[in-house]
């Protein structure tokens, strides 16, 4: 992936999160945003079947662990919890699981870089 295939779009207060450009995107999300929770929104979309199919991977500085992460996973539908600081390839690793074409389509890159 390069910086290009990253979009940055702010939530109501300007606090980033990060997609892909392509049809099906992952979406990444902080676990505590000011309007609107990251996990709330993941429970949200995935509870609507118009936005189920998307992949969420969300991120959290504060809540570290197992219980936290179980809780991601069982309460908020979460297809993926990271604990920040997250590494980019960490996060690469993240969305190759969830995403496996976009890894296919990315293979000749080993470069990610997030525009901030």
């Amino acid at each position: 992936m390069t910086e290009t295939d990253f979009q940055i779009v702010p939530d109501g207060n300007a606090t980033p999160c990060f997609h892909c450009r392509i049809p099906f995107d992952p979406l990444t999300a902080r676990a505590l945003m000011p309007k609107l929770d990251g996990r709330e929104l993941c429970r949200r979309l995935k509870g609507d079947e118009r936005t189920q199919g998307i992949k969420i991977i969300v991120m959290s500085a504060i809540y570290h662990g197992t219980t936290y992460r179980n809780e991601a996973f069982k309460s908020f539908h979460v297809d993926e919890y990271l604990e920040k600081p997250v590494k980019p390839g960490v996060l690469r690793e993240a969305v190759d699981r969830l995403m496996p074409e976009i890894a296919r389509a990315h293979s000749h890159s080993n470069d990610v870089r997030l525009a901030s």
